[in-house]
């Protein structure tokens, strides 16, 4: 443990965390503030202030429950440090202020097999023609990032998640500010925010079962835009809703430009039932968005569920595509539902969108997925009930394997198997409708993960594919990949 004096703590908190002026009042609380939200520690389990206004002290006896004193926040500046998960996290006394530091490293091995009539380069212009490329095995970092969250004044929480390797580019992922505990409201961030859409897409991909999400986001869904976030959860945080008003963002540098071209995304979602361990619950959600056309047209293009190199054209280039609609704008429908039943899993969503085209034509797409998944080890999937979607597990018991001394190196000392999982996906894009020929994608997953602490985890994916091209420019066929992710998180 060491402390910052507070002389020059108030010098950082002038500088890097100016927000609102602390004195606002309430009850010490008291306890693990990480943990309230299936055992994250990234901003997100950091509860709000009111559900600590009344919590009990470890020693509940009378003779020892000290009489609970109210405190002015910011009073108490002395920085406590300490290791959290593997990540640095630094706090007050009376958890008013507190950060943590961390990172993601993925590295992807990838290995293809693919028809040769796919082999054809992509065609140039727009929809699917041509086949795919000639798809070489590779080695490359998917993600490569650095992470500063955390909370101040007690209401004022932040986001700043930065990509060292996108293209060789620095692209922001969670940069935000917000403010908690507003009447109505709930939560507000501003900057650039999570898109509400999609129990799948509102997940991290620090947690992902697979080492893709399903075809169907990419086809449909941006993951971040710049806007406006406001969200809320009720009844013990079974009921939430959450409301985005936001920018596309195709470039991930937070930043667009053009008249109108906003869009508004709306998700609800209900914990119908859950179990007092959280080992059993079901989730049911839906959502609807809005959105511009962008100078006056809309596209829909797909990746596959997997990537080889940040520098390849395969990165880029799209099993399915509409091309370009001349529309004025477009509507997506999304429903999904997710069955939590011990070690075992089921989860499922689908998407339509409705693109509203200028010729008076309505074109209409739609995509999905379906899954399970079983913990060998016994774990359960977490959930974070304050947004509505699946937390980072903590394997029950860690991977560890120690010899027995210096003079014994071929011997087993001690060892943990970690948590081991089991999981198989199909999904579907489909881009075809009456007046448009983008394709269709459909794909099967079978994988493996290996936890072996919370920090560090391999994934092993075998991922079939099959494009059918129904632009006769295009060429259909089949490609199966086999991925390999190791993946450290502090």
């Amino acid at each position: 443990m060491w402390q910052i004096e507070k002389t020059t703590w108030t010098q950082i908190a002038v500088l890097v965390l100016v927000a609102t002026t602390p004195g606002l009042l309430r009850g010490q609380g008291w306890g693990d503030t990480g943990g309230g939200h299936g055992g994250e520690r990234s901003l997100e389990s950091f509860p709000p202030a009111i559900e600590s206004f009344t919590v009990a002290r470890p020693d509940s006896s009378e003779e020892s429950k000290e009489e609970e004193k109210p405190y002015r926040i910011g009073s108490s500046l002395e920085l406590s440090g300490k290791v959290n998960n593997g990540g640095l996290q630094l706090e007050t006394v009376n958890k008013d202020y507190r950060y943590h530091v961390g990172a993601l490293i993925q590295q992807d091995y990838a290995f293809f097999s693919q028809d040769q009539a796919l082999k054809t380069l992509p065609g140039i212009g727009q929809g699917p023609a041509g086949g795919v490329g000639d798809l070489q095995d590779s080695v490359f970092f998917r993600r490569g990032r650095i992470r500063f969250d955390g909370v101040a004044h007690d209401v004022i929480e932040w986001d700043f998640d930065c990509e060292l390797l996108a293209n060789n580019t620095i692209a922001f992922d969670d940069l935000w500010v917000g403010t908690t505990n507003l009447p109505v409201l709930g939560t507000v961030r501003a900057g650039h925010v999570k898109i509400p859409m999609g129990i799948e897409s509102i997940t991290s991909n620090r947690v992902f079962t697979f080492v893709e999400r399903a075809s169907m986001f990419d086809a449909f869904l941006p993951e971040y835009g710049p806007g406006i976030l406001a969200f809320d959860s009720y009844r013990d945080a079974k009921l939430t809703w959450a409301a985005c008003a936001h920018r596309l963002d195709p470039n991930g540098n937070g930043t667009d430009s053009g008249d109108g071209q906003w869009n508004g995304t709306f998700r609800m979602t209900s914990l119908l039932f859950t179990s007092p361990d959280d080992r059993h619950y079901l989730h049911v959600g839906s959502a609807y968005s809005i959105r511009d056309d962008r100078g006056g047209t809309v596209r829909f293009r797909g990746r596959p569920e997997w990537r080889d190199t940040t520098t390849s054209a395969s990165l880029n280039s799209r099993f399915v595509d509409t091309g370009d609609i001349v529309a004025s704008d477009y509507n997506l429908y999304q429903a999904e539902m997710a069955w939590v039943a011990g070690a075992f899993s089921f989860q499922t969503e689908c998407l339509y969108a409705s693109v509203n085209s200028t010729s008076g034509n309505t074109e209409t797409f739609n995509g999905g997925y379906a899954m399970v998944s079983y913990f060998l080890t016994g774990e359960s999937r977490p959930y974070d009930k304050r947004l509505g979607r699946f937390a980072r597990l903590k394997p029950t018991e860690n991977f560890f394997l120690t010899r027995r001394g210096a003079d014994e190196p071929c011997s087993i000392g001690a060892f943990g198997h970690g948590a081991w999982e089991l999981a198989a996906r199909y999904s579907w894009t489909d881009l075809t409708s009456a007046n448009v020929s983008g394709g269709v994608e459909e794909a099967m997953t079978m994988g493996v993960n290996w936890y072996w602490n919370y920090n560090f985890r391999m994934q092993l994916n075998y991922i079939h594919t099959h494009r059918n091209a129904s632009n006769p420019a295009s060429i259909s066929g089949d490609v199966d990949a086999f991925v390999i992710r190791l993946s450290f998180d502090i």
